[in-house]
Formats: structure tokens, C-alpha cells, sequence
């Protein structure tokens, strides 16, 4: 019997952002970082060596406004789905650093900062 594969139920909404992303800014640029799956021990020690954060958020826009350095999103779904301490801590102190990290529920919620965060809305 094989083991059953964990589901992550916002990427759906994730994959959809992304789309969406690129067809109303086909001059920015959004970065999936990798952080879920399963590995074995080998390959999570591997994964840690080369930079991997456990709770570092999902996507990254490598984009400065007026504000901010770039933007961070955790995606959630958009019912449910709670930050992780890991995931609190982190988004905490890219704060401090100068970026604007949130965390979206759901694909219209990230859309949302997305569109004030390219507009100077953010707060």
C-alpha cells in the first residue's frame, strides 16, 4: 500500500494567482519558493544546507515600491487555514526588514494586495 500523498488545498487558488499574475503584469516577476512536500531525512538535511526555511512564505515579488522592498505572500485557503508559528515568525521579521509579507486567503484576497501593493496602497 502506497502512502497517501498530503493535499494542500490552496494550490489551486496559488496556481490560478500566478496565471492571473502574469497576464496583468507580464513585466513582474513572482517567485514560488519551495517549502512543502515530503522528503526523507536525506533530502531535508540537503534541502536545509542549501537555504531551505521551514515557514518561509509561498510566493515573492521582487519588486520595491514606495514602501517596501518586495512583497511576500503565504497563501491559505480562502476558507480556513491558519499560520503556522514557524510561518508567523518569519513573516514578522521580513517585516522588520523592510518588505511587506502577508498572509491571503484565498486567490481574490492575494489579488487584492497584489494590485494595492503595485498601486502604493499597501499600509
Amino acid at each position: 500500500m502506497q502512502g497517501r500523498k498530503r493535499q494542500y488545498p490552496e494550490n489551486n487558488e496559488q496556481s490560478a494567482l500566478v496565471e492571473w499574475f502574469y497576464v496583468q503584469f507580464p513585466n513582474e516577476l513572482i517567485i514560488k519558493i519551495t517549502n512543502e512536500g515530503i522528503r526523507t531525512m536525506p533530502q531535508k538535511m540537503r534541502w536545509l544546507k542549501q537555504g531551505g526555511l521551514p515557514g518561509a512564505p509561498d510566493l515573492f515579488m521582487p519588486r520595491a515600491n514606495s514602501k517596501y522592498y518586495g512583497l511576500f505572500i503565504e497563501m491559505k485557503p480562502a476558507k480556513g487555514g491558519k499560520a503556522k508559528e514557524n510561518q508567523k515568525i518569519i513573516i514578522e521579521r521580513l517585516n522588520q526588514a523592510g518588505f511587506l509579507a502577508i498572509i491571503c486567503h484565498g486567490f481574490d484576497a492575494a489579488k487584492i494586495q497584489i494590485e494595492n501593493y503595485l498601486r502604493n496602497k499597501n499600509v
